[in-house]
């Protein structure tokens, strides 16, 4: 100003104030006249204070950046895309997405679908549930087996709606989840189930699960369609009453099976017994029973065993395995929980989705409050893979069992990644939990169900090597 390269002096500083604190000014001056050499010599100004306006921008790009650094760090892929024409325009995507595609993001970046290769089965998919997206109002999820190279992926999908932009151009966000791994255990499961019951239906003897509650009343979980054969009743009305299968029990060896019944279930050793049937056709027919049974934590009984007919000495070969898991569908959306800490490694911010989880409010989670919900087996691993990581500086990532609103303990995936400043200063720590108990459960199953199939098989081995023995 004072060279005359600006027609009016302005400026933001700091000014100490006399308690020793500063605040921040905007200062504006005008000189009104100035001496022959062309010094200042009267000079009219104002100063303004703008401290709670620099704390805001402060605040603000402290918000930003947390913001990014949980966008760029996400494992999920997200990002902000526009439709136009039949295409789509990226507009913005994180680290993950590019990382999938193989590309940096800002080589991405203002890129069409077509320009970066898309196929245009890929597009077309996309942008029909981006169109269906806008026409419902709400998030869409979708799963769709993705190519790369010689590698396919399947992805979970959610896209929304966000709005139309000043250029006429409809806007949506997306978040992607790689769930390959899930698919490969699902179709593991499914293949194991269905040589499950090719075997249950091949095999010579019958193949059940069966229940005693507390009033020593049965029922079938499951009974192979080889009851029919051998019982020559209906698997329906053995459903609809288990007890049929004693009905037609000899007179003569009732007391005795029932006794054995007795006997495996108070001691849960090994049910073996064999007795003898009338059909309804009148045949006389000799079984054998071979069975595991243990005791379920609502206090019932269950055998898992296999029923052959040894009236001609036939071989038995079959494996018995029940499908206990049923797989629950994904949340309709990815599920996320935030929450951010400061240097004194306290939680002071959760995200709705993390309150509505846990059903608790923010004042109780914050500082360590968030730690009461964590399975108490699981605590102390978490806290010291948090406070190591905390003073290191460094990401993590941690499963443990946190108790959901009503009370049930759920598997989470907790990544923390530290937050820092423009300036590389060290603000703390944010991190993003996935509910992964879906996958635990299902690991769980797999295991289980195996452990089941070995079970039958050695059962099944040991009846054969006795009926050779005969």
């Amino acid at each position: 100003y004072l060279n005359h390269e600006a027609s009016i002096y302005q400026s933001e500083h700091r000014l100490r104030c006399k308690d020793g604190s500063y605040k921040w000014v905007f200062s504006r001056a005008k000189v009104l006249e100035w001496t022959e050499d062309h010094q200042p010599l009267r000079i009219i100004g104002t100063h303004s204070d703008i401290s709670e306006r620099k704390q805001a921008e402060y605040l603000l790009n402290e918000q930003s950046a947390t913001l990014r650094s949980f966008y760029d760090s996400s494992p999920l892929m997200m990002g902000i895309v526009e439709i136009f024409d039949d295409d789509i325009l990226h507009i913005s995507d994180n680290l993950a997405t590019a990382a999938f595609f193989g590309r940096q993001p800002t080589e991405m970046l203002g890129k069409w679908a077509k320009e970066l290769g898309v196929p245009d089965q890929y597009a077309e998919l996309w942008l029909k549930h981006y169109h269906a997206s806008q026409t419902q109002q709400q998030p869409v999820r979708f799963e769709y087996a993705h190519k790369l190279q010689d590698t396919t992926h399947w992805l979970l999908v959610t896209v929304a709606f966000i709005g139309i932009t000043e250029s006429q151009r409809h806007r949506f966000s997306y978040v992607a989840q790689d769930i390959s791994d899930r698919k490969k255990i699902e179709l593991q499961l499914h293949e194991d189930e269905a040589r499950f019951n090719e075997l249950a239906s091949a095999s010579p003897g019958i193949i059940y699960t069966i229940i005693q509650d507390f009033n020593q009343s049965i029922r079938f979980e499951y009974v192979s369609s080889v009851l029919e054969d051998i019982y020559e009743i209906s698997t329906t009305a053995a459903y609809e009453n288990a007890g049929i299968v004693i009905d037609w029990m000899h007179p003569d060896d009732r007391q005795a099976y029932q006794d054995a019944v007795v006997h495996s279930a108070n001691t849960l050793q090994p049910f073996r017994h064999e007795w003898r049937i009338i059909t309804a056709s009148g045949k006389t027919k000799w079984l054998q029973a071979n069975s595991r049974p243990s005791r379920r934590e609502n206090g019932e009984v269950v055998w898992h065993g296999v029923v052959i007919e040894i009236t001609d000495l036939k071989q038995a070969e079959a494996a018995i395995r029940e499908s206990e898991a049923r797989f629950r569908d994904l949340a309709d959306h990815a599920p996320v929980l935030i929450w951010i800490a400061g240097l004194d490694k306290l939680c002071y911010q959760f995200n709705k989705t993390w309150l509505d989880f846990t059903g608790r409010t923010i004042e109780q989670e914050m500082g360590n409050g968030w730690a009461e919900g964590v399975y108490p087996d699981d605590l102390q691993r978490c806290l010291e893979i948090y406070k190591t990581s905390f003073d290191a500086h460094q990401n993590f990532e941690m499963e443990y069992r946190l108790k959901r609103f009503d009370g049930e303990y759920r598997w989470i995936l907790d990544t923390g990644i530290p937050r820092f400043d423009a300036t590389g200063e060290f603000l703390g720590y944010i991190g993003s939990c996935a509910d992964i108990s879906d996958r635990k459960a299902v690991e769980l199953a797999l295991q289980q169900s195996e452990a089941r199939y070995r079970n039958v098989n050695n059962q099944l081995e040991e009846r054969i090597a006795d009926l050779n023995q005969r």
